[in-house]
C-alpha cells in the first residue's frame, strides 16, 4: 500500500566527536530516539573525549550548540570554544571595548565585538568575543568564542578554524559512499546505530592506512 508514496525511515540519533588534526573520529554518543535533539548527548561525549585526550581542547560546533548550557560544557577543564552564534540568545556589547574591523583571507569584511552572552540574571551568562563575517548576498556568519585575546588569536584564524568544521561532513559523506551506508543491515534504531559506529571504525582504519601510504610515498594524504 505504501509503494506509491515517497518517504524515509527513521533510525537512531548519533553525535560524533571528530579530531581535526588527525582526521580521526574520537567517539560517539547515541540514542535510539531518532527525533531526539543532539545537545543532551554532548555531556557524556565530551567527558569521554576529555579522558582520552589531554587538554586544553578547542571545541568547534554549529549554532545548534550555542546555548549557554552547551558553552558551559565546552568551557569545562580549561577548554575553549568557537561556535556559530544563534540570534535567539541575547548579546550585550561591552561599551568599554571598541569594536574592530578587518578583512578575512578572501577579502570579506568582519566585525569583532566583546560582550556578554545571555540575559543579565542568567546563571551561565558569559563574556565572549563575537565575530560577524559579511558574505555579500549570503547569510552573515556570527561566531562566538572564548578566545578573547584578538592579538594572540586573530579573527582571520578563528574564522578559518570554524570553516574547517565542514571536515566532519566529509566523514559522513565518505562513510555513506565508501561503506554503502545507504543500505541498512537492520530495521531497528539500534541496528542503524551499530552500523554507523562500525562504519566510523572502518573509516578510522582507512585513514590510518592512507596515512602510512602517503608518508611512505612522500605525498599529502589527500
Amino acid at each position: 500500500p505504501l509503494r506509491a508514496f515517497q518517504g524515509g525511515l527513521l533510525g537512531g540519533r548519533g553525535l560524533v566527536a571528530y579530531h581535526l588534526a588527525s582526521g580521526l573520529v574520537l567517539d560517539m554518543e547515541a540514542t535510539e530516539d531518532g527525533d531526539a535533539n543532539e545537545v543532551p548527548l554532548l555531556g557524556k561525549l565530551a567527558a569521554r573525549v576529555r579522558i582520552g585526550h589531554p587538554g586544553p581542547r578547542v571545541w568547534i560546533a554549529d549554532r545548534q550548540f550555542s546555548f549557554l548550557s552547551t558553552l558551559h560544557e565546552f568551557s569545562d577543564a580549561d577548554d575553549v570554544f568557537v561556535v556559530r552564534y544563534s540570534k535567539g540568545i541575547p548579546f550585550e556589547r561591552d561599551p568599554s571595548r571598541e569594536p574592530r574591523q578587518g578583512k578575512d583571507g578572501e577579502g570579506r569584511s568582519y566585525l569583532e565585538e566583546w560582550g556578554w552572552l545571555g540575559k543579565t540574571k542568567h546563571p551561565q551568562r558569559r563574556y565572549v568575543r563575537r565575530i560577524t563575517l559579511e558574505r555579500g548576498e549570503a547569510e552573515q556568519i556570527f561566531l562566538v568564542t572564548s578566545l578573547l585575546d584578538a592579538e594572540r588569536y586573530p579573527a582571520v584564524d578563528v574564522l578559518e578554524l570554524y570553516r574547517s568544521r565542514t571536515n566532519i561532513e566529509y566523514v559522513f559523506q565518505r562513510i555513506t559512499e565508501v561503506f554503502a551506508l545507504r543500505r541498512l543491515i537492520g530495521t531497528s534504531p539500534r541496528a542503524t546505530l551499530f552500523q554507523l559506529s562500525l562504519c566510523l571504525l572502518l573509516y578510522n582504519v582507512l585513514q590510518l592506512v592512507r596515512a602510512y601510504i602517503a608518508r611512505n610515498n612522500a605525498k599529502p594524504m589527500d
